[in-house]
């Protein structure tokens, strides 16, 4: 056992060429609150990337206790690798959504491209939820998922 402990996950971050979009994504699709955005450079963001004289626009959106840190390099300028869901690294997030169904009509309806429509989890330890995936507009495969209904005690 190591001698500290997690107390919790903080974020994921996304980079992205299209900032503004991103953000309106994530805010207008799912909720999202933009709690600030800043433009950073300087010795920290160096330091911390480990990239000489980096230039990034950054942005944190909170839903919950959940948070998506979007970020845009303006210099230097990344790569495009996406992630396919069967390449190592991190191939997706998952959200918990209230309404899997709705969600799934309402997102489709704006152009939002989905692998397939909500699909029920019929064994294992998350038998009774309900999942799909879609994708965000860089690419990035989110899962959407719904926990079960609870059952009347």
């Amino acid at each position: 056992m190591p001698g500290f402990s997690v107390t919790g996950f903080q974020h994921a971050a996304i980079n992205t060429n299209d900032f503004e979009g991103t953000v309106a994504f994530y805010r207008d699709a799912f909720g999202f609150t933009v709690e600030w955005q800043i433009e950073m450079a300087g010795e920290f963001l160096s330091t911390i990337s480990g990239l000489s004289e980096p230039r990034a626009r950054i942005a944190m959106l909170t839903a919950g206790t959940q948070s998506i840190e979007v970020w845009q390099y303006l210099e230097p300028l990344g790569e495009d690798k996406r992630a396919r869901p069967h390449d190592l690294g991190i191939t997706h997030f998952g959200l918990v959504l209230t309404d899997l169904q709705k969600a799934y009509e309402e997102l489709q309806s704006k152009g939002v491209r989905f692998n397939c429509p909500p699909q029920l989890v019929s064994g294992g330890r998350m038998k009774g939820w309900s999942a799909t995936y879609c994708y965000d507009p860089n690419g990035i495969l989110l899962e959407l998922m719904q926990p079960p209904a609870p059952s009347a005690s």
